[in-house]
């Protein structure tokens, strides 16, 4: 009878944990793990969000709102583009929305928005749940697991030089 109650508390307690804490960041492409300058976060080809800086520190953000294997996107020929709006949940709170740019074939929403980027950046240092509202899509919950190496060396990376 012990083994039984113990073995469906094993269960319950395993089934309880949320997805985000399944997925970890991971550096993307031939991005080195101590000084990556794009990095990503999924669970089992599920939803996808990519975080990438430029030389100048400036944020860009992309989500793989259906899932599957997001390196596979990324190389696909999906010429097919046009803008949606995307407005961006953080617990709970609307932000305005914003022209991103969807990749329909593909099933991915791109943003050069330091801004909109920027909410999800700072949504992940914060520990915050991360809704996007995508038109014609519906609503997506981020997988944004919790700050851990990969993530302070992208920020380390991404900071601005002194002086700008």
């Amino acid at each position: 009878m012990k083994k039984i109650k113990i073995a469906a508390i094993a269960i319950l307690c395993t089934t309880s944990i949320p997805a985000a804490f399944a997925a970890s960041w991971q550096p993307y492409g031939q991005h080195s793990a101590d000084a990556p300058r794009s990095i990503y976060a999924q669970e089992n080809d599920g939803v996808a969000t990519l975080l990438s800086c430029d030389a100048k520190g400036d944020l860009s953000v992309m989500i793989s709102y259906e899932g599957g294997d997001l390196t596979r996107k990324m190389k696909a020929n999906a010429p097919f583009r046009r803008t949606v709006d995307v407005g961006i949940v953080r617990d709970g709170s609307d932000s305005a929305e914003s022209p991103w740019t969807i990749i329909p074939a593909v099933d991915l929403i791109h943003t050069k928005s330091h801004g909109d980027a920027g909410k999800i950046y700072n949504a992940t240092i914060l520990g915050e749940d991360v809704t996007v509202s995508i038109q014609r899509e519906g609503d997506v919950a981020l997988v944004l697991p919790a700050v851990d190496d990969v993530f302070r060396a992208f920020a380390t990376t991404c900071s601005p030089p002194a002086g700008e």
